[in-house]
């Protein structure tokens, strides 16, 4: 270095300062902390221990397991979410929570079974299957329900907040074909072929007269149109060679011991969309009016979207504990929810789901509320720093209180695949943790189609 240089370093030097920090460090004054996996394990195990004790039990293997920390029985009735942008490792999480329930003589299952990945894996022979185009399925129809025919139909029709006039005259026109007709057959047959003069006498002496008569007859077309929208899927039914005599509904409400695999698949999402989401609510009913079952009952739906609104899923996720079942419930964005649901079901779904993994969230607006469920901190930020000067040198130190996400945002938007956050509603602190993918082996087909 020249003579040049060494001046300017001395001059700036001699007129002013440099700052330097020389050490930085911060402590949690209250909130939400972030533990370990091993950590959030020791809290659960000391809380299982004291509820053992207090209640005179033995825990009961397998237990489940996420991400490495293994649950203490006591949650298990309290509901679990799993939510994650695709490949962020949510399917993989709950394979493995019904691989542990497979094992255990205490739980029944049923589950939607998207493009039939679980069924492969999990199925065993006395299980039961429900698709209309499955050569295995089970056969349903509105007779062999135990529930009113005003009840299945109220989960056939979504409810339409724009149009409500036209969603609830479907639900009278289809529960007062229900009470004409006593099969599958009949019922497309009515859907389909019967013009809307035969359909007026076919209903004489029902509420769903009255759509076809004077100046209501002109919207008769459209109240059957809206039925038939929601009730393609009877084609298939009306061709399934299987008994229709399951009933969902006294499914729940007994111990019958057999899981139920809803498969469905792309190509009848939509189509399907309206029975799925009914046989499930009819179950959902029963299992509700019998507080004396024996066997526990997890209500698995990997993505909660696939399916219309679950009018019962809310009591279930708070009062879950009195029924002995409880929800495995599945979603990509919080909006996915609140479009099905509302803002306010929305809210009573999240709060009713005691045990979240949170994995990575691409949706900002997502990202954001989970990162707030997660929890805030207030922390202190302490700044040391030397001053150097041409006459010597100083330290001074700063302290900034300050309160901020213990999780931010943008951290779960960013998180790799397979990791993300586990947040349980007891007390105890969220833990980072990683899901180990596992192999199962595939033992039968996802699909046998129903030969013609």
């Amino acid at each position: 270095m020249g003579w040049g240089g060494l001046w300017r370093i001395n001059l700036i030097l001699g007129a002013g300062f440099a700052l330097f920090p020389n050490g930085l460090s911060n402590k949690i004054l209250r909130g939400t902390t972030l533990v370990n996996p091993k950590q959030l394990q020791r809290q659960l195990n000391h809380k299982d221990a004291d509820k053992l004790i207090q209640f005179n039990q033995q825990p009961i293997t397998p237990k489940l397991e996420i991400g490495g920390v293994v649950l203490p029985n006591y949650l298990e009735n309290l509901s679990f979410g799993f939510f994650g942008s695709p490949g962020s490792g949510k399917s993989q999480s709950i394979l493995q929570i019904l691989h542990a329930l497979r094992q255990r003589p205490d739980w029944r299952v049923m589950v939607l079974d998207r493009n039939g990945e679980l069924m492969e894996k999990l199925y065993r022979e006395d299980d039961l299957i429900f698709n209309p185009k499955d050569n295995r399925t089970i056969g349903w129809s509105h007779c062999s329900e135990d529930a009113q025919f005003n009840t299945i139909a109220a989960g056939l029709i979504p409810n339409d907040p724009k149009e409500r006039f036209f969603s609830d005259a479907a639900k009278n026109l289809i529960a007062d074909i229900y009470s004409r007709t006593y099969s599958n057959a009949e019922v497309w047959e009515v859907l389909t072929s019967f013009s809307l003069d035969q359909l007026k006498d076919f209903l004489a002496g029902t509420v769903s007269k009255r759509y076809f008569e004077g100046e209501s007859g002109n919207t008769a077309g459209s109240v059957l149109a809206t039925a038939a929208n929601q009730m393609r899927f009877y084609q298939s039914l009306a061709q399934c060679p299987a008994p229709p005599e399951f009933s969902f509904s006294h499914w729940g409400r007994t111990d019958d011991e057999r899981w139920i695999f809803l498969s469905l698949f792309e190509d009848d999402a939509e189509t399907f969309k309206p029975l799925i989401t009914t046989a499930f609510e009819l179950m959902l009913r029963g299992l509700l009016a019998n507080e004396r079952r024996q066997l526990k009952t997890a209500v698995v739906i990997d993505e909660l979207g696939a399916l219309s609104q679950l009018k019962s899923l809310p009591r279930l996720l708070s009062e879950s504990r009195k029924f002995g079942g409880s929800a495995f419930i599945g979603s990509q964005t919080t909006a996915q929810i609140e479009e099905i649901y509302g803002e306010k079901g929305s809210r009573i779904i999240l709060q009713g789901l005691a045990t979240k993994l949170i994995l990575n969230i691409r949706d900002s607006a997502t990202a954001e509320e989970f990162s707030k469920m997660i929890g805030i901190q207030e922390r202190i930020d302490i700044t040391q720093s030397k001053t150097y000067q041409d006459n010597g040198s100083s330290s001074s130190k700063s302290q900034q209180i300050r309160e901020t996400a213990a999780v931010l945002p943008s951290e779960l938007q960013n998180l790799p695949s397979l990791e993300g956050y586990l947040v349980i509603a007891d007390g105890s602190s969220p833990a980072k943790v990683k899901v180990t993918p596992k192999s199962y082996s595939s033992d039968i087909p996802r699909f046998i189609p129903i030969k013609q």
